[in-house]
């Protein structure tokens, strides 16, 4: 290994060690707001109109689709452009992104926007009660909050390419802290479920767009997005990294953002509220890996594109290692805390059922030690078989979820996901794994 190599390695694990730091702490204190403010959320609307509340929330996951995965692909090539020093090619790349995300989150507005005239809200939303109009203003707003987050989350996007993790957990934290503070006010001051979801979809890309006017003025100049830069030949790196995100997006929803839906839909919007609530603790512990471990992802990129192997696997093998003695002793814990904390937290009507409880525990376990191999494959740009795999367990995921759904109830949608993913994906991904680490997969080049 070259001294240049050796300064490079160390260089990205003293920057993973900082933004991963950073990250845990950020998330850490958003933890404790969320389990201050969520009971004043459900006291101040009810639980059914929570379970409402959380179900509209969930829909976020569309605007991981509709972005076209444009802005993982953004992430992906802008590493691997900065890891080559081609500054030309990463100002091109993201003067595209901005312009496409920009049409794109006026299209996802429109659409939501006539999804929520037209569409049965409260029947979906498994509250018959509550007002058609209230529901469709409240799907309206949180669908066009979703499309300005497009354009305005690129702040986001480049801080993680370029590694400055540290700075992005900072404006995480400012805005998650203040985002549940005024919800939580909302819910306390109003009790509409209107007012919450305004306030909870308007109030964070606010500071979206106060991050991203910061991050391409001040901390990335050079990066700011130009018109004249856009280009059909970066959009074209951008949409082919960006497929590979697109259909994980869709994966994704189906497995997660969906269940909410097919809860409500099916049990109703008081399962929701149990489903969403032991599904928010639950799954912290994936959720504290990924924050702290954010920066993997474009460093592997960078790693792989100036052919540093060995840091890449050497990595790789510690954070596996890691991540497995981290969940086996979370999810032992959560299993035997969960049910009395809950009932302390938020009451006894929302304790999960066995079920449920173990299904949230098996799944967040078994994902939590996948996140080492999906970054490595994302950042080797992995396409085609993932596309494939993620296709496949979408189409198996949601008919099998609403199946065990009328079948075992509100655990039925989770062990929908935990069976579609071990069928479809987990050996495929494991001979993907082995085959990037091995050298025997090619990373591509902007073309």
């Amino acid at each position: 290994m070259t001294t240049g190599t050796q300064m490079a390695a160390a260089g990205r694990g003293s920057r993973l060690l900082r933004a991963g730091a950073a990250s845990l702490a950020s998330r850490g204190i958003g933890i404790v707001a969320t389990l201050v403010l969520t009971p004043i959320v459900i006291k101040g609307v009810g639980t059914e109109q929570y379970g409402a509340y959380a179900t509209i929330t969930s829909l976020a996951g569309v605007a991981v689709v509709t972005d076209l995965g444009i802005g993982g692909g953004l992430v992906a090539r802008l590493a691997h452009a900065l890891g080559r020093n081609d500054g030309a090619s990463a100002q091109g790349l993201v003067s595209t992104a901005w312009w496409a995300l920009s049409g794109l989150g006026l299209v996802l507005a429109a659409i939501v926007t006539c999804a929520g005239l037209v569409l049965p809200w409260p029947r979906l939303l498994g509250l018959p009660g509550l007002p058609a109009a209230d529901a469709a203003a409240s799907v309206v707003v949180f669908g066009i909050a979703l499309g300005l987050g497009l354009p305005l989350g690129l702040g986001d996007r480049v801080l993680t390419a370029t590694q400055r993790g540290t700075q992005a957990a900072g404006w995480s934290l400012l805005s998650s802290t203040v985002s549940l503070a005024a919800t939580g006010l909302a819910a306390h001051l109003s009790g509409t479920l209107l007012a919450v979801i305004a306030t909870a979809s308007v109030t964070p890309r606010l500071f979206s767009a106060l991050q991203t006017w910061v991050t391409m003025n001040r901390v990335c100049p050079d990066l700011r997005p130009r018109r004249d830069l856009v280009s059909g030949r970066a959009f074209r790196q951008l949409r082919t990294a960006g497929a590979l995100f697109l259909v994980q997006g869709v994966a994704i929803a189906v497995a997660f953002e969906s269940d909410m839906l097919v809860v409500s839909a099916t049990l109703g919007a008081h399962e929701a509220a149990v489903y969403s609530v032991n599904m928010r603790i639950i799954t912290l512990v994936g959720s504290l890996a990924v924050v702290t471990l954010g920066q993997v992802f474009p460093a592997f990129g960078e790693a792989l594109a100036g052919g540093d192997m060995p840091w890449v696997t050497r990595t790789f093998r510690r954070l596996t290692l890691a991540l497995a003695g981290y969940s086996a002793v979370a999810s032992l814990t959560l299993l035997v805390v969960t049910p009395a904390f809950v009932g302390w937290w938020v009451g006894s009507d929302l304790v999960p059922p066995t079920s449920l409880l173990v299904g949230l525990v098996v799944w967040t376990a078994y994902t939590t030690l996948l996140i080492p191999a999906n970054m490595l494959m994302n950042a080797a740009l992995v396409i085609r078989i993932q596309i494939v795999l993620s296709l496949a367990m979408a189409a198996l995921n949601l008919p099998l979820s609403i199946v065990l759904a009328h079948h075992i109830g509100v655990a039925g949608p989770v062990w929908g996901s935990v069976i579609a993913h071990v069928l479809v994906s987990l050996v495929p991904t494991i001979v993907i794994t082995r085959r990037v680490l091995s050298g025997r997969h090619a990373v591509p080049v902007a073309t």
